[in-house]
């Protein structure tokens, strides 16, 4: 053979290996993906370490006092708050978190208390450091998910009025700036255990998941960093499992290498059927000059 239809040859061998490729099977299955687990607590070592504790006895009208200890213990494996019933007493667990966007999940025992604000607040971004947390004056900022049990038992404040109109209801939230309400989910009622999931892409779209279903979803870029993740409610609401991850999928959902919404399901992708149709074609042709060739 000449060295001229050797080069052929090759070039034709090559046609072929790079027409097999594409039809590499692996290509086209469906992989996961994962990511860190950037932090996490679920409270079954008996303590909260690595949380600060603070208090915060607030009643309208009257000077609000800031404890720097505030009280909590660890009942059955969940964090809870003990200090005395009284209205707006609340006590914060502050953690540090640099995560701003990516995946937060928490389980929450909340139901109605007479007499009580019936506010329980997950301020999964917060951008101020945890000695600055609790302060609501000009440098409150973040994102929360507002979990509003039952409306109050006294007459509201004018500022909380829209809010307390959905009670029952489930509130994602936007801190400084102007204070704002992104997202609502109202329901009958809030009793029992939930797990809430929140997800948010770098675009700043959040997404709210309730026991598995999605029911918030909103878009908000105000705030970039984090320094800090904070649960925060009077007596009588428990928390546990708080995992904090640096992607933005929903631990119940599946993401593949493929866009879904182009394929149907059973349907071979348009790319991959002009491969297969095209492909028999030129491995035959690459045959029969390599034939010729030989002879």
């Amino acid at each position: 053979m000449s060295k001229h239809n050797m080069k052929r040859t090759k070039i034709c061998i090559y046609v072929f290996l790079l027409l097999l490729v594409p039809l590499n099977p692996l290509l086209y299955t469906s992989l996961p993906v994962s990511a860190a687990v950037v932090w996490s607590d679920d409270f079954d070592d008996g303590n909260y370490d690595g949380w600060t504790i603070k208090g915060l006895y607030a009643p309208y009208g009257e000077e609000w006092t800031y404890y720097p200890d505030g009280e909590a213990e660890i009942v059955n494996n969940e964090l809870r708050f003990t200090a005395q019933q009284i209205f707006r007493n609340a006590t914060f667990a502050v953690h540090e978190s640099s995560v701003a966007y990516g995946n937060w999940s928490i389980d929450v025992k909340v139901r109605p208390i007479y007499n009580s604000s019936n506010h329980t607040h997950i301020t999964f971004i917060d951008p101020r450091p945890v000695e600055d947390v609790p302060k609501y004056d000009a440098t409150d900022s973040g994102y929360d998910l507002f979990i509003y049990s039952a409306p109050w038992t006294i007459e509201v404040p004018e500022p909380w009025q829209p809010a307390d109109d959905m009670a029952p209801a489930f509130l994602l939230r936007k801190h400084g700036g102007g204070g704002l309400i992104l997202g609502s989910y109202s329901v009958d009622e809030i009793n029992g255990t939930y797990h809430i999931e929140i997800t948010r892409d770098e675009t700043g779209r959040f997404k709210v998941y309730i026991n598995g279903t999605l029911r918030i979803e909103a878009v908000n870029t105000l705030w970039r960093t984090s320094q800090s993740f904070h649960v925060n409610s009077e007596s009588g609401i428990g928390y546990d499992n708080v995992i904090v991850r640096d992607d933005v999928i929903p631990t119940d959902e599946t993401t593949t290498t493929s866009d879904p919404s182009t394929t149907p399901p059973g349907e071979i992708p348009g790319e991959l059927l002009v491969i297969l149709i095209v492909a028999p074609v030129a491995i035959v042709i690459v045959l029969v000059v390599f034939a010729k060739r030989r002879k």
